[in-house]
């Protein structure tokens, strides 16, 4: 099994925006994923993904000509919270992650 290389890019930003939310400091702190890293976390093809990406449903970015996702976004995505989700559902989301690397 591959392992899959992960991308950290700097932020845009040079400070922070001032915030306690879990949700927003989980975005700010994690790592990028390529299309080709968002295939193997997702099973979706690239085609399929670059569909959902022309449709506006899955939230992205752009570094040059490569598209870039966190994987709080892909998981927003699959649980149908849509581009945009809460506050609350990305702390939802959180949790779930946590208890997917804790193995519960």
């Amino acid at each position: 099994m591959r392992k899959i290389k992960l991308i950290r890019l700097k932020s845009f930003n040079s400070k922070p925006p001032k915030t306690n939310s879990l949700a927003t400091n989980m975005v700010l702190n994690t790592t990028w994923l390529t299309l080709e890293q968002a295939r193997k976390y997702t099973k979706y093809s690239k085609r399929q993904i670059r569909r959902y990406i022309k449709k506006g449903q899955i939230k992205y970015t752009r570094r040059g000509r490569k598209y870039l996702f966190h994987y709080q976004w892909l998981d927003a995505f699959i649980l149908g919270f849509g581009k945009k989700p809460t506050v609350k559902q990305l702390n939802e989301i959180y949790i779930l992650n946590k208890r997917k690397m804790i193995g519960a």
